[in-house]
């Protein structure tokens, strides 16, 4: 059905939009703090073997100048000791202990124990207050180039002094600027970094489009409620990295999205079946809403993922359909005067699983004059396909088309004779009004067959009372 292909516009092509290679960098927060206690080894190792393609750490200076890994500036809530940091000599913070009997670590430390293993990264975050303490960068600096880390460290910070000067002293390092909501941050600061870092509640696929149009990388965190549905949620944006409580989750969808392209749109979908469509919370796994899209349903999409599995459709209220399950553009004309037709089937028919896709795991053959209604239909690359009673899908040519009535996708009846003539299907039976006439008109072309076979043995007085009978009676 080649036919299609001047009646359908490339919809991929409407709209102006960037495709990005998806699958995003899952970062364990503090390593997997809900397995170990926070930025103690056993954390780190937990959030590595949970999935983690880097652990963050907190780094802060002691007293006497050497850094620190704590998160607060006191070990109060985590060793139970009220030391400031800033105020002890690191030999006294060593000798307080945590739940699981380590002791608090320098960032020293940390190097010298993973230095043998490479597949081991860290984000650092550098507590700065003010500027101060003023030479934690270029102490970071060192340690960065003395344990040869470059390639295994990413620097955030929420100063934005931090994350220039390690620029300058670390340009091939990643950096991300920290904020709590977008007031934080500023274009000037964007010159210096590779991206944002900001927390769940500011970060909106336009938002992300926008950094992604000025090459910045966008990873997302959230508080320490965060929970695996909330997961699911940030995971469905086209985020660059996920900050996560909870690596073994974030690396599940981290691995599901690792071979798919993320492409906004601006695009109109309709829903092209008589039942209810399923929609996503999330489109890497199956996480079904609750809320379903209605049969003849038209949808803005923002969004396509393509998926090596069947590409997934983002709605513009953030839901996910499957794209087989929708027509897009002008493809929704094309299809819409079919469903909920009734067809007779032409030839034996296998049913296909979805529309182009392998026949399914146990193959449905059926029968040729078998009756059956379109509950669906589809235009898949210039070709249409059916959706046969709810059970399996078609080629539109393995069925004979019965003349056309009212349908919830076709009021009038009349969609299919406003398609241009190129775009319509000819497998269709002629309507009954038309049986008896057309019948006739066969019956005297058949007539006048014989009648010139018989004449060429007539006379030409007995061919002309022969010829002149036959038309009288007919």
């Amino acid at each position: 059905m080649k036919f299609l292909s001047k009646f359908i516009f490339p919809w991929f092509l409407l709209g102006f939009s960037w495709v990005w290679l998806c699958g995003f960098t899952v970062v364990g927060h503090r390593g997997d703090p809900a397995v170990a206690p926070e930025e103690t080894f056993a954390s780190f190792d937990a959030g590595f073997a949970a999935g983690a393609k880097y652990c963050e750490l907190d780094i802060r200076e002691s007293s006497d100048g050497v850094l620190v890994i704590s998160h607060d500036a006191t070990l109060t809530r985590v060793t139970g000791e009220n030391l400031k940091i800033s105020k002890t000599p690191f030999a006294q913070l060593q000798q307080a202990r945590q739940a699981n009997g380590e002791p608090i670590h320098s960032l020293a430390e940390l190097f010298q124990h993973y230095q043998n293993r490479p597949n081991t990264r860290f984000l650092i975050e550098t507590k700065k207050k003010k500027k101060k303490p003023v030479d934690m960068e270029p102490k970071l600096t060192a340690l960065v180039k003395q344990y040869h880390m470059s390639k295994r460290v990413m620097f955030h910070s929420f100063s934005a002094y931090s994350v220039t000067t390690l620029a300058q002293e670390l340009p091939k390092v990643p950096r991300y600027l920290l904020g709590k909501d977008l007031d934080d941050i500023t274009l000037a600061d964007l010159q210096a970094v590779t991206g944002v870092s900001l927390p769940e509640d500011q970060i909106t696929p336009t938002f992300i489009k926008q950094l992604h149009d000025w090459h910045k990388q966008v990873f997302v965190w959230s508080e320490m409620d965060e929970n695996a549905k909330l997961i699911a949620q940030l995971t469905a944006d086209n985020i660059d990295g996920l900050i996560t409580n909870y690596p073994n989750i974030g690396a599940t969808y981290a691995k599901a999205a690792a071979h798919t392209r993320y492409q906004t749109v601006d695009l109109t979908a309709v829903t092209n079946r008589l039942t209810k469509t399923k929609t996503w919370e999330n489109p890497y796994l199956g996480t079904h809403q609750t809320k379903q899209l209605a049969a003849n349903q038209t949808e803005k999409v923002t969004a396509i993922l393509h998926r090596p599995s069947g590409n997934r459709l983002r709605l513009a209220d953030g839901r996910w359909v499957n794209a087989a399950d929708v027509n897009v553009g002008t493809a929704a004309v094309l299809a819409a005067p079919y469903i909920g037709q009734t067809a007779t089937l032409r030839a034996t028919t296998t049913l296909w699983a979805g529309p182009g896709q392998a026949a399914q795991s146990q193959p449905i053959t059926w029968l040729p004059q078998r009756q059956v209604t379109i509950t669906g239909c589809k235009v898949l690359h210039d070709k249409l396909w059916f959706q046969l009673d709810q059970t399996g899908w078609a080629p539109a040519e393995r069925v004979l088309l019965h003349p056309f009535k009212a349908t919830q996708y076709d009021l009038s009846g009349q969609l299919y004779w406003q398609l241009p003539a190129h775009a319509r299907l000819t497998n269709i039976a002629l309507p009954t009004a038309w049986s008896q006439p057309v019948q006739t008109a066969l019956n005297a072309v058949q007539q006048t067959q014989q009648l010139a076979a018989i004449k060429l043995t007539l006379t030409p007085q007995q061919a002309l009372a022969l010829t002149s009978a036959t038309l009288k009676n007919s």
